[in-house]
């Protein structure tokens, strides 16, 4: 389960633009929709979606 504000790594490999696939979750409706660091916003399933480790 992600929350809304998460930082999440996504699934993005079908996509135009592959190497965009960090972003933030925003709202979730279904599935997640994560708006994506390159200005994107994409709609993804849980499995699609891992949580991104935050480095310090």
């Amino acid at each position: 389960m992600y929350k809304i504000g998460q930082r999440v790594a996504v699934d993005n490999r079908n996509s135009t633009f592959p190497q965009d696939n960090r972003g933030t979750v925003i709202k979730i409706h279904i599935q997640y929709i994560v708006k994506l660091d390159g200005g994107l916003t994409g709609q993804f399933d849980s499995e699609r979606i891992t949580k991104l480790e935050v480095k310090e």
